[in-house]
């Protein structure tokens, strides 16, 4: 066995919570004691550099390349790695650059284009009727994908308390399905504020499709513009965009969101969020989200309380959102032989890998998804 082989199968004693098997050069390795739960196959070895400054990234991009394969479960073999969190290393000043979240408004518009410049058609096979790319709520453990997404839409509007003739303001937007909902259930008139032009022209014409003109309108602008709009909305709605936002501009965001809200209004944030520490996710922000941080529970609460509002109700919904990505990558393999023709390989494994690490992360409790709901004056009956 080489030097490389011997400093690599270390590095992996490490992670001995659970007893597992490396296969190195056709040879067999038992990491931990007991019976091995899954098999990992290294058709190439990372070096022990990346490792070091990046476990997620190096074996990330092995996964990705196809030099590293499981036998197993691959969302089973996440839960196991990232029990052991502790353990993963990573060097956030050699990582600085993939690590940063710029402040700037170029910055922001650029990182979320970047997510929905994949075509709408990718986003149908994976999201499914709704196309909401958010996370669901499975009253029923019998409920579907769509049926749970709906679901998600009527305890929004219930804890909006939403009636006829309200007016609303969805910041991010998704596909646009939920303010639509709204508009065909309440007669409400909404705004949506979206930063990229595939989800405006992709809104646009579903508004028109569904006769709605009227009621909604759907512009390109980012949160810093808010305020030139002119307008009051009795309702505000952001759903899972926050972590594009710099920690330091929460303040800023807040407060923007303010700008656009009259003295009863309220607002509802849903959010993918961490309790204690900021968590840097370097692989993700590599390959899939770039420009990410997931914020952290309190940090939120505190922003909101400095800008003025009133904390009403929080609910965690990390169950959901653990079952909704669990959907999501079936949703993957459902469609594989489509999504084969549109992207290569490396794509679909790369989204594979992504969806079951967050499922996996929800599960171990390392991150969790709360609806948080704030008044603008403190009174909400």
């Amino acid at each position: 066995m080489g030097l490389a082989e011997n400093e690599f199968l270390k590095y992996l004693t490490k992670f001995n919570k659970y007893c597992f098997e490396v296969v190195l050069d056709k040879k067999a390795h038992i990491i931990g004691d007991g019976d091995p739960v899954f098999k990992v196959i290294f058709n190439r070895l990372p070096d022990i550099e990346s490792l070091l400054e990046s476990t997620t990234i190096a074996l990330g991009e092995l996964y990705i390349s196809g030099d590293l394969q499981i036998d197993g479960d691959l969302y089973s073999v996440l839960n196991c790695f990232l029990n052991q969190l502790d353990k993963i290393s990573l060097d956030r000043k050699v990582l600085k650059k993939i690590l940063r979240q710029s402040k700037s408004k170029r910055a922001l518009v650029k990182n979320i284009t970047s997510y929905y410049k994949l075509s709408v058609h990718f986003y149908e096979l994976l999201l499914g009727e709704t196309m909401c790319f958010s996370t669901a709520y499975f009253k029923d453990k019998e409920d579907g994908l769509d049926k749970a997404q709906y679901n998600n839409m009527k305890v929004i509007f219930q804890k909006l308390k939403l009636k006829d003739g309200m007016t609303i303001c969805d910041i991010g937007g998704s596909w646009g399905t939920l303010i639509i909902e709204a508009a065909k259930t309440y007669n409400i008139q909404g705004f949506l504020a979206v930063l990229s032009r595939e989800q405006e022209s992709e809104i646009r014409e579903k508004i028109r499709l569904e006769g709605l003109e009227k009621q909604l309108e759907v512009k390109k602008i980012d949160y810093h513009e808010l305020s030139r709009l002119g307008k009051k909305f009795d309702c505000i709605v952001s759903i899972d965009m926050l972590e594009y936002i710099n920690y330091d501009s929460y303040y800023e965001y807040f407060n923007a969101v303010k700008s656009v809200m009259n003295e009863e209004s309220i607002f509802l944030l849903q959010s993918v969020n961490t309790i204690k520490d900021k968590l840097a996710t370097p692989w993700i922000n590599k390959y899939i989200k770039p420009g990410t941080q997931i914020p952290v529970l309190w940090e939120i609460i505190k922003s909101a309380s400095d800008s003025g509002f009133k904390l009403i109700g929080l609910e965690n919904v990390s169950n959901h959102s653990a079952a909704t990505y669990k959907y999501w990558n079936k949703n993957i393999h459902n469609n594989i032989d489509e999504l084969e023709e549109m992207f290569d390989n490396k794509f679909i494994r790369g989204w594979e890998l992504y969806l079951n690490g967050y499922r996996a992360a929800f599960n171990t409790g390392i991150v969790d998804s709360h609806q948080i709901l704030f008044s603008n004056c403190g009174v909400f009956f």
